[in-house]
């Protein structure tokens, strides 16, 4: 039997992931108003966080356990249609 981790702790980094370089996206033309190093800077570093976030999620996956129950499901449609 495989352990479900819901939405809470860590599991929020699986939102966090894909979110913060759209939040970053977002927020890039404004930050470019103070100036263009600062916006460059600033990409550079919502990417960093987004792989940060990402690499937590690696001992959940290591672990045998499912981020979230729905996943397993949409994975084995996608794989059926295949």
């Amino acid at each position: 039997m495989v352990e479900s981790v819901g939405f809470e702790g860590i599991a929020v980094n699986v939102w966090l992931v894909w979110m913060v370089p759209f939040i970053g996206a977002a927020l890039i033309p404004v930050l470019a108003k103070k100036s263009k190093r600062f916006a460059n800077i600033s990409a550079v570093g919502f990417a960093i966080i987004s792989a940060l976030f990402a690499a937590t999620l690696i001992p959940l996956v290591t672990a045998g356990s499912e981020i979230h129950s729905q996943i397993r499901f949409w994975i084995q449609i996608i794989m059926n249609k295949k």
